[in-house]
C-alpha cells in the first residue's frame, strides 16, 4: 500500500535549496522532524557542517528536531567497524573515519557552535523494542555487543 506521508526526493542535502524543497511535503507551519541514518558518514566535515547549518535554518523557522545516529566518535569504533570502514572507504574513495569526532563532548561542542541543543541516548534504551533481532533470531548478547556503544543524538534549537 502506498503511504501518503512517505516521499522520496532526489537532491543534494548539502545544497540548501534542495533540502528546503522537501518542505513542500510537510504540514505547513508545523514542527518538522529531520532524521539522518546512514548518511553523515559519507560526508566530509565541511559537508556535515553545511547540512547542520541548513537543518538549523529550517528548524529555526518552524521548530522541531533533528535525530541522527550517524555521528560517530573514535571511542565507538570496534574492530568490526574498522573492517567495514575500510571497505566503505575503498568503495567510495572517502576515509569515513577521518570525520569521526574524538569524544562525545566534541560532538556536542560542534553542534552547539551552530546553535543546537544536543541530547544523546544510548541505543540500549530501545533494545527491547527492536524488530530486527527478533526477525533474525539474534541472541540478546549479540544485540548488546552490536549496539552497546551506539548513540542517537537529538538536536533542537537552543532556547
Amino acid at each position: 500500500a502506498r503511504r501518503s506521508n512517505l516521499h522520496l526526493v532526489t537532491g543534494n542535502v548539502v545544497r540548501k535549496q534542495d533540502l528546503a524543497a522537501t518542505l513542500r511535503f510537510f504540514t505547513p507551519d508545523a514542527p518538522a522532524a529531520f532524521v539522518c541514518e546512514g548518511l553523515l558518514r559519507y560526508l566530509s566535515a565541511k559537508e556535515q557542517a553545511s547540512l547542520a547549518r541548513h537543518i538549523y535554518s529550517l528548524l529555526e523557522k518552524r521548530g522541531g528536531l533533528w535525530i541522527t545516529s550517524d555521528v560517530f566518535t573514535k571511542a565507538m569504533l570496534t574492530p568490526e567497524d574498522r573492517k567495514t570502514n575500510r571497505m566503505v572507504s575503498k568503495l567510495t574513495g572517502r576515509n569515513v573515519e577521518q570525520t569521526y569526532f574524538k569524544h562525545e563532548r566534541d560532538v556536542q561542542e560542534f553542534y552547539e557552535r551552530i546553535g543546537f541543543s544536543v541530547a544523546s541516548r544510548s541505543f540500549q534504551e530501545v533494545t527491547p523494542r527492536l524488530h530486527v533481532p527478533r526477525r533474525f533470531k539474534m541472541s540478546a548478547a549479540d544485540v548488546r555487543e552490536g549496539i552497546h556503544h551506539r548513540v542517537v543524538f537529538i538536536l533542537t534549537i537552543k532556547s
